[in-house]
């Protein structure tokens, strides 16, 4: 199951093939997709439902937060397709297309979450109770490495902003490794998790980069209510105590009523000379080059004679289906 999927409301499931390594296998495949559209009906009429009933609270509920929520809420739903699967298996596996699949003697089939949680539907009798041992330890707590990030056939989307109008501010202190802004509507920037036009980060979302790309750096950005005009020389003064490049202060700016963001760098990638862009430089189709991408986390450069805008985040399907699980505000993530 993917989520990035299902934030769409496009309710497909890949069927992916795997090694030994399971999700860490260089050489897995995604070999179909079954449609399980028609176990989710009531799922998307709530959906619907919600969209609706959202318009009654104006500017109070967004698109987003209705499909944070229904995200939240897909387990229960998607419990149905995995009794399907363990209800029809134990007569799958006496077809002849079945027996004509090549097996080691490690097999089995799953049913759950891309790279997280899943559910044991199906093992091969022989040294039963060893394998189930084996897949329990590498499907439900398989950790997350670098190395899937070569596998050329796995899809990856670029961040893009949503839903709200970033209010515009302006620099009035920084020290080393941090930088202080003022902005006149905070309650907007603290609901947010991204902003694209500057390439900043919530603390939020920071954390889940962290896990993917630990060596990135990082420079603090806290946004304030404007300072008023007989006070700016004390804003430099300010920008030091409030902000610093470590979490812990971080976390104080918050405390204070700051809304903090990070800003940071990523190594860049250059695509296939025929890769595709919008007229204002935003990369619309990503074509690998001869080179894979050696980074789950990577940026594109607009082309030459584009308008001015910033690179393109761009992140690796494991990456896209971790923020859509912990349902990040403001962003969202489209395949490229």
């Amino acid at each position: 199951m993917l989520f990035t999927n299902f934030a769409k409301r496009l309710y497909v499931s890949e069927v992916r093939v795997y090694g030994e390594a399971s999700y860490l296998d260089k050489n897995q495949m995604c070999i179909g997709n079954y449609d399980i559209s028609f176990l989710l009906i009531y799922y998307d009429q709530l959906w619907e439902e919600l969209l609706e009933l959202r318009k009654r609270y104006v500017g109070k509920v967004s698109a987003n937060e209705v499909t944070v929520y229904m995200l939240d809420s897909l387990a229960e739903f998607y419990s149905y397709f995995a009794r399907l699967v363990r209800e029809a298996i134990v007569y799958c596996v006496k077809t002849e297309s079945f027996a004509g699949i090549g097996k080691n003697e490690k097999f089995a089939i799953n049913v759950g979450d891309y790279m997280a949680e899943t559910e044991t539907v199906f093992i091969l009798e022989q040294n039963r109770e060893q394998q189930q041992e084996e897949f329990d330890a590498t499907e439900r707590g398989a950790p997350i490495t670098s190395s899937y990030s070569q596998n050329v056939k796995s899809p990856y989307f670029a961040l893009g902003q949503i839903d709200k109008l970033i209010p515009k501010s302006s620099q009035v202190g920084k020290t080393e490794g941090a930088t202080l802004h003022e902005a006149n509507d905070i309650s907007v920037l603290q609901e947010l998790d991204y902003i694209h036009n500057e390439w900043r980060i919530s603390d939020r979302l920071k954390q889940l980069f962290e896990l993917f790309m630990p060596y990135i750096k990082w420079e603090s950005v806290s946004y304030i209510k404007p300072i008023i005009s007989n006070q700016k020389n004390i804003a430099t003064e300010l920008a030091k105590q409030m902000t610093s490049p470590t979490k812990q202060n971080a976390q104080a700016d918050l405390e204070k009523g700051a809304a903090v963001f990070w800003k940071f760098d990523l190594p860049e990638y250059i695509p296939h000379e025929e890769s595709v862009y919008s007229s204002d430089g935003i990369i619309e189709k990503l074509i690998l080059s001869e080179t894979l991408p050696a980074f789950p986390i990577f940026k594109v450069r607009p082309p030459d004679g584009a308008s001015r805008r910033p690179y393109s985040i761009i992140v690796h399907l494991s990456v896209a289906e971790s923020m859509t699980r912990r349902g990040y505000l403001g962003v969202n993530v489209v395949r490229k």
